[in-house]
């Protein structure tokens, strides 16, 4: 330990001093030198001698001199150990050996328990061993704090005979661990001055270069940027310059080419996606991508997966990873080489798209009059497309599938609209509650189609007995709230009475006449309120499933005629009215308050007479559906009666039938009610002749045969049933019928009437009040008054019969009576000018009038061979060729002027949407024209002529539609439909032609043709029947669905006439 401290000692002080002083080589060397001699001069005394003591070379301590070591600490052992020194010498001499070693025994025992290397003064050793450690202490904290200081000490004390540049306690510790970097990476330096700055400029001297360093509190600092080649730099501080450093650039993993290639999976649709480099991939679920990767300086490569990682060692130059893309996550690639620890890494986003559950919304649209029918509509979307689609109804009771049917679908378009239409009638379920949906499911290749459903529906079925009922109860209803508001409308017009009376003789004070108008305009709104009620009431009465065909269409017709009826009584000129006629009693003007007051009277009897046509027609068409609907039960237990002809059956078929008697019973009772009843009383033998043939079947036993009086009472029924669907046919009944001769008679008399109107007002010009020609124009002005009223009482008579006359003319008919009523206020008041003005609005209405009655008769021309008491109107006169070509060249004439239209709202920008729309109905409207006419022309009845210039104009019509359906609309099309219109001219023309020659023809060979022939007849009229049916399909709106139906039973019923 001594040799040691004598040798650290002196170095550590060199080290310190070297440091602190400048010295000199000579003083280093003497002091080096003095260093190793004191090291060697230790080293053998306390190393070497001992050692060769240790061995032998030299003598050591002898025993005795040991002995009295150890009894200066073991005292009390005095000369024990002593004597067994000197005996061990007499062992030596070899006399009396065994006594002896006896002798040492027993002193070595008493020896044994004493520690006799306690008598080393070891504690002598503490101070230098403390020395020694606290010296490596101090060495290695200044290695650790003061690194430069301790090595450039130690360098100049070990290198005594160089010369070292002055410090001055300068110099700097370099922070970075390791100065290896890859090819291309930055480098930051950082370094702090060992003691204190000197000076602010600090440089990086690389070669020739010198690069400035940013100083932070103490911290230098300098960023090398994409370091490329290894280099050699130094910190210059002033005059002070450092070691050199060297800075080792090592080549790192690269990535020279990447590819990626995406192969959706073939259910998708989805194209291959290619991509050069790294990118994010966004891709569908089940995708196989496929990496294609070139690297340099890369040993290893790996590719960290959502789900997996793949190793790849000993890389070839191109590698290729495949992966089937299942999770979403990142991508990575680590690039690594064994030259380097850092690693190359390209981390990048990997989006998996799952294939979600399609989307379904769907909604329903219960038909107001079949309820039994609803339609759906559904929005249904998805990812990649679909598989199929149903329909499922359940049992609400036990969750059982009653019924299911698949919908049709584009299974390849991923967002559409589907419609789906189910009549519940058709599948049964009375009585049962239960609920229903629509499912979609989509094509996922990967995981199986998926199913979404649509909201769930509910419904109940009603029995039949109880719609029936229902029915009858929502009828009785309407027809109550309809008498309750005739009656609160006379109620209304019984003060208005009233207050006029009291306006004219000033009973009543103005603040009371306000309180008065103020109680009619409630009156009003609670009207109002009744009328929408009823109208929405009357919407929920269904139609029975057991009407159908062509009853049940024309009961529809009925329907919706007297809803129309209902939405036009409150109009908005009435509405109108009433506002006024409230302003004028906050005005307090008594003249224009009378005025308007016999306004409204004039209007609120017009009222009145509308609900008494709509309760009577109302009534009329309850009793109608009704009767229909008995007609058929009956028929349907005829036809149940013949097929199960046996006796046990017969009570219960008799129980069924007086059930439905009781039921005809009761509508009977309402038939009588009506103001035109029915003539339903000629059934009572039926009904006598079909009981007794239950009766008699009833009444056999079991041995005997009642099998022909069942089927003769079935038989019976249907017949019955037949008979009542007759009787209750305003086509076969006779006194609902209306013969379209008598509106054209009608018209005539407005013709009629209007001119001699017109001769009436131009009479009056240049009179004045008290001239002999206004009295005489008042008397004649009477006469037309008496006129117009046959005929207005002869229009509103068909109302009440039909409603679709009560719907067209009721209005115009108010308003020529109206003008009549100002009219005659006016000759009394001698009013000339007054008496011209309303004179010229009779005239003018009485125009609108007959001009609607001649578009009424040509809309039901064609409804008059529909035949069989389907409809309501008869006529028995045809029309020919000419007039047939003609009424096409009106249409065209209609049609070319919504082109016009058209073409102008497109180049002033007014297209868009609606736009759209309209192009569509137009071209649907030319569709059917141009069907119409192509039967006209294969109809046979028209010359070769006529034909020809018919099938240019179909040519051309081609055409015009083409440009509507690619939107080519201009000028250019309009010509072309100048082009159709001068081709029906000419076409009308000819075969007008023609039919004069024909006739002139059959005049000059008599007996020949006879005009009454029916064989000659027999084509025309079908043909014609034909033409008449299809103008009936353009100018009356129905809707789609019944003109598909409409459409199928015109080509049904041409077929059996044509056979």
């Amino acid at each position: 330990m001594i040799g040691l401290l004598s040798i650290g000692l002196p170095i550590a002080f060199m080290v310190v001093i070297n440091q602190f002083f400048s010295t000199g080589s000579d003083f280093r060397t003497i002091a080096f030198m003095l260093i190793i001699g004191i090291a060697l001069v230790q080293f053998l005394a306390f190393a070497v001698l001992p050692f060769l003591k240790g061995i032998g070379v030299f003598k050591g301590l002898s025993l005795r001199k040991r002995e009295k070591i150890i009894r200066v600490k073991f005292p009390e052992i005095e000369d024990l150990l002593l004597n067994v020194i000197e005996l061990r010498e007499l062992v030596d001499e070899k006399e009396n050996i065994a006594l002896l070693e006896a002798s040492i025994d027993e002193k070595c025992n008493r020896l044994k328990w004493y520690r006799f290397d306690k008598a080393v003064p070891f504690k002598r050793l503490v101070l230098p061993g403390v020395m020694i450690v606290s010296l490596m202490l101090i060495f290695s904290l200044g290695r650790i704090i003061w690194p430069e200081f301790v090595s450039e000490g130690y360098a100049k004390t070990i290198h005594y005979n160089q010369d070292f540049e002055e410090n001055n306690l300068i110099g700097f510790r370099l922070l970075n661990s390791d100065l290896k970097i890859g090819m291309g990476e930055d480098l930051k330096v950082t370094f702090e001055p060992i003691f204190k700055l000197l000076s602010e400029n600090i440089y990086l001297k690389v070669g020739e270069s010198y690069y400035s360093c940013e100083n932070d509190k103490g911290i230098i600092t300098y960023l090398f940027e994409a370091v490329n080649g290894s280099f050699s730099f130094s910190i210059v501080m002033d005059d002070f310059q450092s070691e050199i450093y060297f800075v080792e650039v090592i080549p790192t993993p690269e990535l020279i080419e990447l590819q990626i290639k995406v192969d959706a999976p073939a259910y998708t649709k989805l194209k291959s996606i290619v991509e050069s480099g790294g990118v994010d991939l966004n891709v569908a679920e089940g995708s196989i991508i496929q990496w294609s990767l070139e690297s340099s300086f890369t040993n290893n490569i790996s590719l960290l997966l959502p789900t997996d990682t793949v190793f790849r060692n000993n890389i070839k130059k191109k590698e290729i990873f495949r992966y089937r893309a299942v999770k979403s996550g990142e991508y990575v690639f680590n690039l690594k080489s064994d030259k380097i620890e850092t690693n190359y890494e390209l981390a990048y986003e990997l989006i998996v798209n799952k294939d979600e559950y399609p989307g379904i919304e769907a909604s329903q649209v219960i038909d107001t009059i079949f309820t039994e029918q609803v339609y759906f509509q559904a929005n249904i979307q998805d990812d990649y497309g679909f598989s199929k689609a149903s329909f499922t109804v359940k049992n609400a009771e036990d969750g059982s599938i009653v019924f299911e049917d698949s919908i049709r679908i584009n299974r390849d378009v991923r967002y559409q609209r589907v419609y789906y239409a189910i009549d519940f009638e058709k599948i049964g379920l009375e009585g049962m509650s239960f609920s229903y949906y629509l499912s979609i499911w989509d094509n996922d290749g990967i995981n199986g189609a998926k199913r979404s459903d649509s909201r769930l529906f509910t419904k109940r079925r009603s029995t039949a007995d109880d719609r029936f009922n229902d029915n009858r109860e929502r009828g009785a209803e309407v027809e109550e709230k309809l008498s309750d508001s005739k009656e609160l409308v006379e109620d209304m017009q019984d003060r208005l009475n009233k207050l006029i009376n009291s306006q004219i003789t000033d009973e009543k004070d103005d603040w009371e006449i306000k309180n008065k108008v103020e109680e009619i305009s409630d009156m009003k709104n609670v009207l109002e309120e009744m009328i929408d009620n009823i109208r929405e009431e009357n919407k929920m009465i269904n139609i029975s499933e057991n009407i159908d065909g062509e009853r049940r269409e024309e009961i529809i017709r009925k329907q919706e005629e007297i809803e129309e009826l209902f939405e036009n009584m409150l109009d908005d000129e009435l509405r109108k009215l009433f506002e006024e006629f409230k302003a004028l009693a906050e005005e307090m003007n008594k003249k224009d308050r009378l005025e308007k007051s016999e306004e409204l009277k004039m209007n609120l009897e017009n009222l009145e007479r509308q609900l008494e046509v709509n309760l009577e027609l109302l009534k009329k068409l309850e009793l109608e559906k009704k009767i229909y609907d008995l007609a058929n039960q009956i028929k349907k237990l005829g036809e149940k009666t013949e097929k199960e002809a046996k006796d046990e059956n017969a009570g219960e078929i008799k129980k069924e039938f007086e059930k439905i008697e009781r039921k005809l019973d009761e509508q009977l009772k309402d038939n009588e009610e009506l103001e035109k009843p029915h003539d339903l009383d000629k059934l009572k033998e039926e009904r006598e002749s079909i009981k007794d043939k239950l009766d008699e079947a009833e009444k056999k036993t079991k041995k005997e045969k009642s099998s022909s009086e069942m089927k003769d009472a079935g038989k019976k029924m249907k017949d019955m049933a037949a008979k009542l669907q007759n009787m209750m046919s305003d086509g076969g009944s006779g006194q609902n019928s209306i013969d379209i001769e008598i509106l054209r008679q009608l018209s005539r008399e407005l013709n009629d009437f209007s001119f001699e109107q017109e001769e009436l007002l131009s009479s009056i010009q240049g009179a004045n009040a008290r001239s002999p020609v206004f009295h005489e124009i008042g008397k004649k002005q009477k006469d037309l008054d008496t006129k117009f009223r046959t005929i207005s009482d002869s229009l509103k008579s068909l109302g009440y019969r039909q409603a679709m006359i009560a719907q067209l003319l009721n209005q115009e008919l108010f308003h020529v009576e109206t003008s009549f009523s100002n009219l005659f206020r006016n000759l009394q008041e001698g009013r000339v000018s007054q008496v011209r003005y309303e004179q010229q609005k009779v005239m003018e209405g009485v125009n609108e009038l007959a001009v609607r009655l001649d578009e009424l008769i040509n809309s039901l021309q064609a409804m008059s061979g529909e035949g069989q008491g389907s409809n309501a109107f008869t006529d028995s006169k045809p029309k020919d060729g000419g007039e047939e070509v003609g009424e096409m060249r009106s249409k065209q004439e209609s049609l070319k002027e919504q082109l016009k239209g058209m073409i102008q709202k497109m180049k002033s920008g007014q297209g868009g949407k609606d736009g759209n729309k309209e192009l569509a109905k137009m071209l649907a409207e030319r569709e059917m024209m141009r069907k119409a006419l192509e039967d006209l022309k294969n109809g046979g009845t028209l010359g070769q002529k006529t034909k020809e210039k018919l099938n240019d104009v179909l040519n051309m019509m081609d055409e015009v539609e083409k440009d509507i359906i690619y939107k080519r609309l201009s000028d250019n099309t309009l010509a072309k439909d100048e082009w159709i219109q001068t081709r029906l001219l000419e076409a009308e023309k000819a075969e007008k032609e023609r039919e004069e020659d024909n006739i002139r023809k059959a005049t000059e060979f008599k007996g020949e043709l006879k005009a009454d022939d029916p064989e000659m007849w027999k084509e025309y009229n079908r043909v014609v029947k034909r033409q008449q049916d299809i103008m009936k399909y353009q100018e009356i709106k129905l809707k789609e669905y019944y003109k598909k139906k409409y459409l199928k039973y015109l080509e049904i019923l041409e077929r059996e006439e044509i056979k």
